[in-house]
């Protein structure tokens, strides 16, 4: 399903945000496009996945391109939330069958998601303190097997010495290990704003 500005993730049926699936692991949710991501986020972070769920990119197609999505302008979309908050950690299953994420932008900050869903204050995103593509990712999850390619993730969150923020590209803090995952060095970086401590 396409994205956009109000979207209400309780109006239809999961399995319409992303191309097909039903998030068993015979039958997991398909990512193929940007939009995809944004519903993974979402969805994610609004406490929808309660279980173990099962997520792959689509196989074949090469690459997601996320540049000019999202209501943003060419080469640079707007962002997404971290995959993943303390309060919602992901517990799910993400296989990337090799697929090469580009252009993505990912942002604690909210003037920086272009989209967002009607209920996006039920999302506490300022007390979540692991930041990356996933920010966190509960024991037992697994991510493996896609490349991330002109990555940039940015946090505004403040740490402190009690609770420091959790920053990575791939993941902020995880109990799990992430494999068959290779990164493109190209434009790859981290935006800090406040003071913070390095994660995975």
């Amino acid at each position: 399903s396409s994205g956009g500005d109000e979207i209400d993730f309780e109006a239809h049926a999961i399995s319409g945000y992303f191309e097909s699936g039903t998030g068993t692991a015979d039958d997991p949710y398909i990512i193929s496009n940007a939009y995809h991501f944004y519903n993974l986020a979402w969805l994610q972070n609004l406490g929808k996945f309660t279980s173990e769920t099962h997520f792959e990119l689509k196989e074949g197609i090469g690459s997601i391109d996320v540049a000019g999505q999202l209501d943003g302008t060419t080469g640079k979309s707007g962002a997404i939330p971290p995959i993943g908050s303390t309060q919602t950690p992901f517990i799910g299953h993400f296989d990337g069958n090799g697929v090469v994420i580009k252009n993505l932008w990912v942002s604690t900050d909210p003037a920086d998601w272009y989209e967002q869903p009607y209920d996006v204050s039920a999302y506490d995103y300022a007390s979540n303190t692991d930041v990356g593509l996933f920010g966190s990712v509960a024991y037992g999850a697994n991510i493996t097997n896609f490349y991330v390619e002109n990555i940039e993730v940015t946090n505004t969150i403040s740490g402190t010495a009690d609770t420091p923020v959790n920053l990575g590209i791939v993941a902020g803090s995880v109990m799990i290990e992430i494999t068959e995952l290779i990164m493109l060095c190209q434009n790859i970086k981290l935006v800090l704003f406040q003071v913070c401590q390095d994660g995975t």
